[in-house]
């Protein structure tokens, strides 16, 4: 099956699935981000479509997405896509990051499968007080003009 993707489809997608993913908010139970706000905060907060990497919070997940046009072919008036997929994971406790960005890395295998040049970073990337793992990874997609 044939899928429509956009940027605000594969935010969205990704957004829903990490968030409701019960194994993923298990790993933030008990940061204090919880405790004082409650899942439902993170839920529909720190689980998001923007980058928080600059507010100083220490637990959240973000999505971004970055649109490329391609190739161009005339014959028959489609362009090629491509959609470069960045997901920033930080949490409080950084010996948790690598065992929560490899349980994100399977939810996005099983959202787009045939993704192309994944890589979930090795470095952990120091941001102020906090640590987070970078995940990355492209998907291809072919739009026809009307």
């Amino acid at each position: 099956m044939r899928r429509n993707l956009n940027i605000e489809t594969i935010t969205k997608e990704l957004v829903e699935r990490i968030a409701n993913n019960s194994e993923v908010l298990e790993f933030f139970k008990k940061s204090e981000t919880i405790e004082e706000f409650g899942i439902k905060y993170f839920q529909n907060n720190l689980v998001c479509g923007y980058d928080l990497s600059s507010t100083g919070c220490k637990d959240f997940i973000s999505v971004l997405v970055d649109e490329y046009e391609g190739n161009r072919h005339v014959t028959d008036q489609s362009i090629s896509m491509t959609y470069k997929v960045q997901i920033i994971v930080s949490h409080e406790d950084k010996s948790l990051l690598d065992r929560l960005s490899m349980l994100i890395g399977d939810i996005v295998t099983e959202a787009y499968p045939n993704r192309g040049g994944y890589c979930n970073c090795s470095t952990m990337t120091d941001m102020g007080n906090n640590y987070a793992r970078i995940i990355n990874f492209t998907l291809f997609s072919t739009r026809t003009d009307s």
